[in-house]
């Protein structure tokens, strides 16, 4: 089911709004006591989601779905949204389009989110008609996959031991 762009952007800004509702300072209150973690309430909230040694991640699957129109539309919405947060510090935001997309995307999009692919093949470059090695993701600077997602499993049988594989 296609998405109407605005969706796909709105959703975006919901997830770097709960990135910065997690990464700005608590509210410090006369009574402020320890958290839930035995931290002070002072701390701020990303140490209280056990990610504090991580940045956030918002990623965004565009699965089978988009035009070269289309996808040069949300290009440009994800190009001019507002981050409030410190996105080389804070947050990571990984996109994930279609296989057919990955070299549109990654010399469009701003630098300071990452492309990732949607599935790769384990094995070296070679004669493998519709797979994507990794060393090739690589070689086209992409450093995220999707791996182990329940419509590949679903749908394409890979296995817990075919996704170990691949990683």
């Amino acid at each position: 089911m296609a998405h109407s762009r605005a969706g796909r952007v709105a959703l975006l800004s919901v997830a770097l709004l709960a990135a910065r509702y997690l990464l700005s300072p608590a509210p410090v209150t006369e009574s402020s006591q320890l958290n839930f973690a035995g931290v002070p309430a002072t701390t701020e909230r990303l140490s209280r989601t056990c990610l504090g040694a991580r940045r956030f991640f918002v990623g965004g699957n565009w699965k089978a779905n988009g035009s070269p129109d289309s996808v040069e539309a949300l290009i440009a919405d994800l190009n001019a949204g507002e981050v409030k947060v410190d996105t080389k510090k804070d947050v990571e935001v990984v996109v994930a389009p279609s296989m057919i997309y990955l070299n549109q995307v990654k010399s469009a999009l701003r630098a300071d989110y990452a492309v990732a692919a949607q599935n790769m093949w384990d094995k070296a470059p070679g004669a493998w008609t519709g797979e994507t090695p990794a060393a090739m993701l690589k070689d086209n600077g992409l450093d995220w996959v999707v791996l182990g997602h329940s419509e590949r499993r679903e749908n394409c049988g890979e296995t817990s031991q075919v996704v170990a594989d691949k990683t």
